[in-house]
């Protein structure tokens, strides 16, 4: 008999060895191993976890396992659910919403994912299970240092800041959940992979190996990214996630590897990114202060290309936030022990995510607060300590609020990956919706440190803005200062009057063998929007898709693209005071540049009319290396 079983011994590892060889390297360095996961919540079974780490809640004396999810018996009703042994939470949950999300059945999460939130949600004890030793419905006493109250889920930091579990009943701020992601999913949005092609994401089905992140009936779930029992061996908190948190090598663009990539890249494919300022590991190698690492869960000595999404991004962030960006409100502000920064919900402020590092104060990344000097530029300073500044806090919008909408130019397919907004949001129609963001001027996962968009992202430069002094202009290869847009504009959006209101008044009115004169002072009547990435060594004609020139991002706010009548000086806090240069209203832009020939201050090329139009370099000199445009540069 003990033949018999060592035989069988062996071949169980012979089996268990094929398993493995056939899931392959990626999946190998993840383990089906809930006894030393924080899942495991047996009061006698003590898991082993990364750094040493303890479980902040745990059963006072029931020493099962399994028994706080599954039972063989008396199972919760639900299809396709695996023997769950805990109610499913009859609340209703406010979900995930954008205006750059183009799901079309986004609603209440499925009961797939509402097995994850009947723990995590808060709402249900930890040890209100179905049956437990032949009883129904106990109720296991819960014990530990961070149990929440009646047993519930701990709070970690705070139930409204991005450091904790307890998801609460309010999902706006986690990663949308029970919504379809299929081939029409991919073509809306323009930055997502085809599921229908991706070796790596796709349908769950019987009977075969499940693809390396699952849907359940073609839909995103919690088990989508992460699986429950799994652990790995590295000594980190690796969140159950079935794929790297954390970036491994440089990416490359549009090519997900599971053994390099973060989980991220599986399902989003950002154009530009992997060039980007905040992916390139040639750029993006500032090192996280320990404190702010240890806050985030992250290994010490974690540099930013690393962190990749997460450094902007949380899948669960901090109530109020929107677009799941990190730390992204204007909320209260509490310190760890260590002196790690975080924030207890609030309402909406983009530019708190773009300051944790852009700032000497944030206490983020090594030697931040060494300026000058320091690498990433401080914006907080001239946002927050100067009297003229953008008004890019809400309290400095007329609005009083964060109304700054990508993808609402609905006209536009796939408007929300070029952040292109509908002129409303900007202003026409409704003054009060003014405003100033980061990424109405930038895209993070487009810009380059390089002085020119089109450059090569693998040899960045010293900058990325572009070039203005001699030497910067004999480095970038031109004769003279232009207009080009430079790197960190890479693939942000902007518009190009095209054409003006007519000059009734012209002698040549009306005749078709002259081109129609345009009245001075004329607004543009029509702007094409510039959007895309344009791509390593891409054209500099003025009449690319995308922008090419700095005046093209400075238009979509300041011409009548975003507004009827000019508004107002000091209509907004840190704007220029009323009467200054004896101006009482901001300049049309888009009118001011089709001005008389004799006004046209740099460049050359003028209108029909004789006025300076745009062509090129409407804001410095011409540069005839610059191909593209009556007006070159």
């Amino acid at each position: 008999m003990r033949g018999l079983r060592q035989g069988a011994g062996l071949a169980g590892l012979l089996l268990l060895a094929a398993a493995l060889l056939l899931a392959g390297p990626a999946r190998a360095e993840r383990f089906s191993d809930i006894r030393n996961t924080r899942h495991n919540l047996s009061a006698t079974v003590i898991p082993i976890l990364p750094g040493g780490g303890e479980r902040r809640a745990h059963a006072a004396t029931e020493s099962q396992i399994c028994a706080f999810c599954h039972t063989p018996h008396g199972a919760t009703e639900a299809p396709r659910v695996p023997l769950w042994n805990r109610k499913l939470s009859g609340v209703t949950y406010k979900t995930y919403s954008s205006t750059s999300l183009d799901a079309v059945d986004l609603g209440q999460p499925s009961p797939k994912s509402k097995l994850c939130l009947s723990c995590h949600d808060g709402t249900l004890a930890l040890g209100a299970v179905n049956v437990l030793n032949r009883q129904e419905h106990p109720n296991v006493p819960m014990t530990g240092p961070g149990i929440g109250p009646g047993g519930t889920i701990p709070e970690g930091l705070g139930a409204t800041t991005g450091f904790t579990r307890r998801l609460g009943t309010d999902l706006t701020n986690d990663h949308p959940i029970s919504f379809t992601f299929d081939s029409a999913q991919a073509q809306r949005d323009g930055e997502l992979v085809d599921p229908a092609v991706s070796p790596f994401v796709g349908e769950r089905v019987r009977g075969e190996q499940p693809p390396l992140l699952p849907l359940e009936d073609q839909k995103v779930e919690c088990i989508t990214c992460h699986d429950p029992h799994i652990r790995d061996d590295s000594g980190q908190n690796i969140k159950f996630l079935r794929v790297n948190r954390f970036q491994q090598a440089a990416p490359i663009q549009g090519q997900f590897d599971p053994k390099r990539d973060i989980i991220c890249l599986a399902c989003h494919n950002k154009a530009g990114w992997a060039g980007s300022a905040h992916a390139n590991p040639k750029v993006a190698n500032y090192k996280y202060q320990d404190a702010a690492a240890e806050l985030r869960e992250f290994p010490k000595g974690t540099e930013t290309w690393q962190a990749a999404c997460l450094n902007c991004h949380d899948p669960h962030t901090v109530q109020g936030s929107r677009r799941l960006l990190r730390e992204g409100v204007d909320g209260p502000e509490g310190v760890t022990a260590l002196g790690a920064k975080y924030k207890f919900g609030g309402s909406p402020a983009i530019e708190q995510t773009c300051y944790a590092c852009h700032s000497a104060d944030g206490d983020v990344l090594q030697n931040q607060s060494a300026r000058p000097g320091f690498g990433v530029p401080d914006i907080k300073t001239d946002f927050t300590t100067l009297a003229r500044h953008m008004p890019i806090a809400s309290r400095d919008q007329r609005a009083g609020r964060e109304v700054h909408s990508i993808g609402t130019r609905k006209d536009l397919p796939q408007s929300g990956k070029d952040f292109v907004e509908d002129p409303r949001y900007m202003g026409k129609g409704d003054l009060t919706n003014r405003h100033a963001e980061c990424t109405d001027c930038h895209n993070p996962h487009r810009v380059t440190r390089n002085r020119l968009f089109n450059a090569d992202t693998s040899v960045p430069d010293t900058e990325g803005t572009h070039p203005h002094t001699p030497a910067q202009i004999a480095a970038a290869g031109r004769k003279e200062h232009t207009n080009l847009a430079s790197g960190v504009l890479r693939g942000i959006w902007g518009v190009e009057p095209k054409s003006w209101a007519p000059d009734p008044t012209s002698a040549s009115a009306g005749d078709p063998d002259v081109a129609e004169p345009t009245a001075f002072g004329s607004k543009p009547t029509f702007f094409e929007v510039k959007r895309g990435d344009p791509g390593v060594g891409a054209s500099e004609d003025v009449n690319s898709p995308y922008v090419t020139r700095e005046y093209q991002v400075c238009l979509k706010c300041h011409s009548n693209y975003a507004y009827d009548q000019p508004p107002l000086l000091g209509s907004f806090s840190g704007g220029t005071p009323p009467g200054t240069n004896a101006l009482y209203r901001y300049t049309n832009q888009g009118m001011e540049f089709q001005s008389p020939d004799d006004h046209r201050g740099e460049g050359s090329a003028p209108s029909p009319s004789g006025a300076f139009g745009f062509g090129g370099t409407e804001c410095t000199v011409t540069d005839p290396g610059v191909g593209g445009g009556t007006v070159q540069g």
